[in-house]
């Protein structure tokens, strides 16, 4: 696997300390924003998929999820012989 900052054309890794839609950071495009989610799109090679962050003031808890979507065919091997 590589470390995605190195499949960035940026030269700096800093986090930004605002987003706005269309924004780029690393491998991430900003595609939808609201106060207290973020919701990302990203491909590498043939995978794509998107990020999501949000932030629950009340609990004061942060989640992350994922989602990629790629052919069976893309892999090397079928995705039930992965284990």
């Amino acid at each position: 696997l590589t470390p995605i900052h190195l499949l960035s054309d940026e030269s700096s890794t800093s986090i930004p300390s605002s987003f706005q839609v269309k924004d780029r950071f690393l491998q991430w495009t900003v595609v939808c924003k609201s106060p207290l989610e973020l919701i990302l799109s990203w491909q590498v090679s043939n995978v794509k998929g998107v990020t999501m962050l949000a932030f629950d003031p009340a609990l004061r808890k942060a989640y992350h999820g994922n989602c990629i979507n790629i052919t069976e065919k893309a892999l090397d091997r079928p995705l039930a012989a992965t284990g």
